[in-house]
């Protein structure tokens, strides 16, 4: 008697578990508007224990990459509510991490992807996502293949391009560092410099190169990045008795720049952790 008791209030738990995501299905067709409503991971979750309910995952996809052994898929994984993106590495695993829309991204036609491998960066080799997950700032992360899985090193963003980053051997050791000028919602430009040394990812804020003193008057009394045609960093800064920015032009010095330990933060779309 106990058996069959079990199994009524099993039956009935996954009743009312199916009745429920399909109430969600329901309310984000009926209201599109409650999409990205808070109330979109838990019907997120109740569909994932539920997947035999016949809901159909996956099925478009909307971009395919393939660069330097490589291959990257983003596609749906619950058609309104989730994109997964799945990268394949050269020996044929597969990764993946989804994304929540209204959480992680506005909307899929904002989710262009653009994707790179890269064989000497930073001490190891890899690929870097790029992605503009709002329709207007630009990010994008760099990861590495450590035992065979890919694990973020970088990151860089941009307000207004479509990124803006340079691969360099700056101190002559035969690998390349990474320099990458950033620009905030504010409008303040800044520039980071990504160096491997001892084991360990170093970054460091190009502004450090500056000798001149100037007049704090906010984000916007200086500026700096990576000027690629001479090969330097710009640095401009406010002077209140010229009423106006003076420039000066540096040669990227490791020795001049604090490096600190990179601090591995999962606070943008295009960094995370990728799982099996």
């Amino acid at each position: 008697m106990a058996g069959k008791s079990q199994n009524k209030t099993d039956r009935k738990n996954y009743i009312f578990a199916v009745l429920a995501a399909f109430f969600c299905i329901g309310t984000a067709a009926l209201f599109p508007g409650m999409a990205a409503s808070a109330e979109i991971p838990w019907g997120e979750k109740m569909l994932r224990q539920q997947a035999d309910i016949g809901f159909k995952r996956g099925e478009t996809v909307y971009q395919r990459i393939t660069a330097g052994g490589y291959t990257v898929t983003l596609a749906d994984e619950i058609p309104g509510i989730s994109l997964r993106l799945t990268v394949t590495m050269e020996d044929g695993t597969e990764y993946f991490h989804d994304w929540i829309k209204g959480q992680d991204y506005f909307s899929v036609g904002e989710m262009c992807l653009d994707f790179e491998a890269f064989d000497n960066l930073l001490g190891a080799k890899g690929f870097s996502l790029g992605l503009r997950p709002w329709g207007w700032m630009y990010e994008r992360g760099y990861y590495v293949v450590t035992e065979g899985k890919p694990v973020l090193i970088a990151d860089s963003w941009d307000s207004y391009q479509s990124g803006d980053d340079y691969v360099r051997d700056i101190d002559g050791d035969g690998e390349n560092e990474l320099l990458c000028n950033v620009v905030w919602g504010d409008g303040a430009c800044r520039g980071l410099v990504y160096d491997y040394a001892d084991g360990q990812i170093y970054v460091g804020a190009m502004e450090d190169l500056l000798d001149e003193p100037y007049d704090d008057w906010g984000v916007a009394s200086f500026g700096c990045q990576f000027w690629e045609e001479e090969n330097v960093v710009r640095i401009w800064y406010w002077k209140d008795e010229l009423g106006d920015y003076e420039e000066k032009q540096y040669a990227v010095d490791l020795e001049k720049i604090e490096m600190k330990p990179y601090e591995i933060t999962f606070g943008v779309t295009s960094c995370f952790e990728w799982e099996e």
